[in-house]
């Protein structure tokens, strides 16, 4: 996934890592910092391009929830 903002060209980018082949539902989280006075921002699920030689990407994804939650500076993360 991709968490995405610009504002007057102040552009902010973050991507959760790549997941392989099958796997249990996994929470992911991530910190992201917008660009001051951003008011919107955009999620995107996107697969990049397979490693393999044939370029063959095959299967399903599923994203249960995506939440923006603010984050106080200076709070510790778990």
């Amino acid at each position: 996934m991709v968490l995405y903002s610009n504002l007057e060209g102040k552009a902010s980018a973050v991507f959760t890592p790549d997941v392989h082949g099958d796997e249990p539902w996994t929470p992911v989280s991530l910190l992201w910092t917008a660009p001051p006075d951003s008011r919107t921002a955009l999620v995107c699920v996107a697969r990049n391009q397979s490693d393999s030689s044939d370029n063959e990407i095959a299967g399903l994804a599923w994203v249960d929830d995506v939440a923006l939650v603010p984050f106080a500076a200076g709070r510790s993360i778990r």
